[in-house]
């Protein structure tokens, strides 16, 4: 089973390393996921400003995805790059809302407008 339909990463460009999921993540297998989860932390190793999902094409997602972002999530914050989902559909984003995940990363609502914000370091305001 393939589990990222498109990744795009341009060295020549300043940006994010971008995953695009396949429609299948509601329902993968432990195999699948603990792919995933490699692919994701190769991914993020090797973007040099963070890592953004698009999950235009996921429409729903469970426990052990939401384990796998998190654990992604995870080491983007430990080596200082940001995290990001980005073109949810109306269920996954329901869920980041009631897991109240949504608040702990960046969320934009077309891959472009991620790419675009990304591309600039995030301003954390001083309080």
């Amino acid at each position: 089973m393939i589990t990222v339909k498109d990744s795009v990463f341009d060295e020549q460009q300043p940006g994010p390393m971008v995953i695009c999921l396949e429609r299948a993540y509601g329902s993968m297998n432990l195999q699948a996921l603990a792919r995933l989860d490699a692919h994701l932390l190769e991914a993020v190793d090797g973007s040099s400003t963070g890592l953004l999902i698009d999950l235009s094409e996921t429409v729903s997602i469970g426990c052990r995805f939401l384990d796998v972002l998190l654990r992604c999530y995870a080491r983007t914050t430990q080596c200082n790059r940001r995290f990001a989902v980005c073109a949810l559909n109306p269920w996954p984003a329901r869920v980041l809302a009631v897991t109240r995940l949504r608040s702990l990363w960046e969320t934009f609502r077309s891959r472009q407008e991620g790419i675009q914000a990304m591309q600039w370091p995030m301003v954390i305001p001083f309080k």
